[in-house]
């Protein structure tokens, strides 16, 4: 099973984020969901990381991510990252051979 593992950069404001909501859509038009959160922030840390597990083959993606503060105040969302899962490309199978 792939999994598409995504990295992004906070430094906390004046508001401050309790946690990241992770969202995803399948191609480049698809309604946005979130899949996921990061939790919890440590304000000495710069850069978190998110591992999609349930991606499937063969598809194309977009993620954002928008912080969120403890009173549940979400964030205007991150930049659109696209990627594309590759297939699988089968094997061949039930190869024969005959002297003719």
């Amino acid at each position: 099973m792939p999994t598409v593992r995504l990295d992004f950069d906070y430094t906390q404001g004046t508001d401050p984020a309790t946690r990241f909501r992770v969202e995803r859509r399948t191609g480049a038009a698809g309604a946005w969901g979130m899949i996921g959160e990061v939790q919890p922030v440590d304000p000495g840390q710069a850069t978190y990381t998110y591992d999609d597990t349930t991606v499937l083959e063969g598809q194309s993606y977009g993620f954002r991510v928008s912080a969120v503060n403890a009173g549940g105040t979400v964030s205007a969302p991150s930049n659109v990252v696209t990627l594309a899962v590759p297939g699988v490309l089968n094997v061949p199978t039930n190869l024969r051979g005959a002297l003719v």
